[in-house]
């Protein structure tokens, strides 16, 4: 089960602690009209905070249903109608506002959340801002993890500038320093729903809702959406004191751990970036052919099944395939003459293999950075030992890769 970085809590006292969010869940069902049935939080050793069951449940009972009257929404009144702001970004500005406004709903919400500590224990471009890439240790990242992160900095100083745009007194407020953990937490926390009708969607907190944790997708519970708004529903029976998890996207562990600041091991949503392996190996005219034809790039291997993605075998078969071959591979899925499966697996072993120092001298740096930090840096400390977690997950896919499809001698 994954271990939820982001959803730390400082531990006061156990006690104190879970009285903390037994009196949110009280006041949720009570003042908020939140539906709560059979499910409780509760502190889980190693992985923070979650829900488990209360009582015995059965499959198909509803556990947690929270209504629009109960949701905390973007405030209209915030942003004129022809402001081009993201939903996230609007939904993390209603919250800034709430903040300053010292609003009730958000004083009680806030008291389980995530404070900016556990962010920078979890997520590591939390605390780096806009020198970020600037940072030695950027480049050794792994290249889709360091790919995830940029895009998603981009978006958060693109949402910076949208509100800044609108020129108004809070508008003009916001700081990147302090903006950032209520971009986080609508990023982290946050739920999308478009209500039949709307003619956009937008990001809404579902409290008490949101102290799910994730599993791969198919394998836990379901959450029914609609114009009434969320229902969590039990997948299967469950005794008392069970997880109940549900996913938050059939997300690759890279994506999980930019995020969210945790990975799944074993996760049959997992897929390993095999761009940085197989570009270089590609001439630029077989880019150019790949491009035209829309399979430049993306390319992935399954690690729970050994699989490449279909656009990782066009991109193969482009080296070693004449244009009509590859033509009717491209639009049947099969080889016309000789099936060249294995040897197209084949040569990316032998990729796989010539890239290996380069993976290594990566990782190395960064287990270096992880023990030059001063005794006082646990949070980034701990940001480290995740992004080594994936970089051992990597290679461990990688290594199996190659043992199924030894390259020839």
């Amino acid at each position: 089960m994954p271990s939820r970085a982001v959803k730390r809590q400082k531990i006061e006292s156990g006690a104190v602690f879970l009285s903390k969010h037994n009196a949110f869940a009280d006041w949720a069902n009570d003042e908020r009209d939140i539906y709560i049935n059979g499910v409780k939080p509760a502190y889980l050793k190693g992985r923070g905070m979650g829900l488990v069951t209360s009582r015995k449940v059965c499959k198909s009972d509803e556990l947690i249903t929270v209504r629009p009257h109960s949701m905390i929404q973007p405030d209209p009144e915030l942003f004129e109608s022809s402001a081009k702001i993201s939903p996230q970004a609007k939904l993390a500005f209603t919250l800034m506002s709430m903040d300053l406004a010292e609003d009730p709903l958000y004083r009680c919400c806030s008291s389980v959340w995530p404070d900016r500590k556990d962010f920078e224990g979890s997520l590591f471009w939390y605390d780096v801002g806009e020198d970020s890439k600037n940072e030695p240790w950027w480049e050794k990242l792994p290249p889709v993890v360091k790919a995830a992160a940029s895009r998603l900095l981009d978006d958060f100083h693109r949402d910076i500038e949208a509100l800044r745009d609108m020129k108004t007194a809070l508008s003009d407020s916001v700081k990147s320093a302090t903006f950032i953990y209520y971009w986080t937490i609508a990023n982290t926390r946050s739920f999308a729903w478009k209500p039949n009708g709307q003619k956009e969607g937008t990001m809404v907190m579902c409290p008490f809702l949101d102290y799910m944790n994730h599993c791969p997708s198919e394998t836990g519970c379901t959450v029914k959406v609609n114009n009434s708004g969320f229902t969590l529903i039990a997948n299967r029976d469950y005794n008392i004191n069970e997880e109940i998890l549900a996913t938050y996207g059939a997300h690759s562990n890279d994506k999980l751990l930019v995020h969210y600041g945790f990975t799944v091991p074993d996760s049959s949503d997992d897929s390993i970036s095999l761009d940085a392996i197989i570009m270089p190996h590609l001439t630029r005219s077989q880019k150019q052919d790949l491009e035209a034809v829309g399979y430049l790039g993306n390319y992935s291997l399954t690690p729970d099944t050994n699989e490449l993605c279909f656009r990782t075998q066009v991109a193969l078969r482009a080296r070693c395939l004449t244009s009509n071959e590859w033509e009717f591979f491209m639009n049947s899925g099969d080889d016309i003459a000789t099936d060249q499966d294995a040897d197209v697996r084949r040569d990316l072993a032998v990729f796989i293999q010539q890239a290996a120092t380069t993976r290594a001298t990566n990782e190395k740096a960064l287990q270096e950075v992880k023990n030059n930090l001063p005794d006082s840096a646990d949070e980034k400390r701990a940001c480290f030992e995740l992004i080594l977690q994936r970089c051992d997950q990597i290679e461990s896919a990688l290594t199996q890769f190659c043992g199924i499809n030894p390259p020839l001698q």
